[in-house]
């Protein structure tokens, strides 16, 4: 639900989700959840614009997810930080791993 609301602008609807998302993962006490929430909460925040947020949640991702790392290079390039898109972006590109998170990555 948060990135429907994401992808229709509805940036208040979408970020009230994510927090729903995190009072149900949070019980759970796995850090996993917690990468899973923050890279769900970078890419909101990348869908609704707000670039220097998705970057913070994007760092506590899940890093050995393609799809993650290639939203995080966009993200780091619209602020502004060149070398460290190129680093993210080079990295989802040369990720040598057939998944569903890399055919959906774009790389």
């Amino acid at each position: 639900k948060a990135r429907i609301a994401a992808k229709r602008q509805v940036s208040k609807t979408a970020l009230v989700q994510t927090e729903k998302y995190k009072s149900l993962l949070e019980a759970r006490k796995d850090p996993n959840t917690i990468e899973n929430y923050n890279g769900l909460v970078g890419m909101v925040n990348f869908d609704i614009g707000e670039y220097g947020q998705a970057v913070e949640h994007f760092k506590l991702s899940n890093q050995e997810n393609p799809y993650t790392l290639y939203h995080h290079g966009l993200a780091q390039s619209e602020v502004g930080n060149k070398e460290s898109a190129k680093d993210l972006l080079t990295k989802a590109a040369n990720w040598n791993e057939d998944s569903y998170n890399f055919a959906f990555s774009g790389c």
